[in-house]
């Protein structure tokens, strides 16, 4: 099944996934930015017919070693005088390409094993550019994110609607057996009730850190 496919098919009809009646063990997996080859290696380490395996979000935009995005930044600026061009470069394109091979391996693994894969939403799964804020250092992830929407709107449209749409149904906390899963800890007590989809100050509570 393509992306789009699976995209369009995603539904989830509460932003808490609560699964603490189930008896298998859990592993929870952070950060993934991109790395489809790390996501292979979790799913080849944890079967998901014997584990549930929690996904926390960060699943767009490289970090570390193979981050480019200061050369995407740097090549808009300098070539483009901070307009992005209408042929994106290599550089970003495999940037989309990366992150929604490691999406495509979740969700495909998903859709086979609803009741064991699951997935949360970090700040970086902010496609729409929405839920912003005074995030302070973390503006670099803002304008990436934005960036990383452009550079979708000239390379795959098609894929950025039904992404648009599937972000918005996202859940930002998994209720185990004995814990709870979330991007980041929130900083304040929260109530769940007040945990809603693609609501201001459920992402920020559940999504953003102050990593100091």
């Amino acid at each position: 099944m393509q992306i789009k496919d699976l995209l369009t098919s995603y539904t989830e009809v509460s932003p808490i996934i609560d699964n603490r009646a189930s008896k298998k063990p859990s592993v929870i997996v952070p950060d993934i930015h991109a790395r489809h080859e790390f996501v292979n290696h979790v799913f080849h380490l944890y079967d998901p017919n014997i584990w549930n395996i929690i996904f926390t979000g960060d699943i767009l935009h490289s970090e570390g070693p193979g981050n480019k995005w200061e050369e995407i930044e740097q090549e808009i600026i300098r070539k483009h005088g901070g307009r992005m061009p209408k042929d994106i470069s290599q550089d970003l394109k495999d940037e989309i390409n990366d992150s929604f091979r490691a999406l495509w391996l979740i969700l495909q693994t998903k859709q086979n094993l609803p009741d064991s894969v699951f997935l949360l939403r970090g700040n970086h799964d902010d496609v729409s550019c929405k839920l912003t804020g005074d995030y302070g250092k973390y503006a670099r992830v803002f304008m990436e994110s934005c960036l990383f929407r452009e550079g979708m709107k000239r390379y795959c449209p098609d894929i950025l609607s039904a992404y648009l749409q599937y972000e918005k149904q996202i859940p930002y906390v998994y209720l185990g057996p004995d814990f709870v899963a979330s991007h980041t800890i929130p900083d304040e007590k929260v109530e769940v009730k007040e945990v809603k989809f693609n609501e201001a100050r459920t992402h920020w509570r559940f999504s953003w850190a102050d990593n100091t």
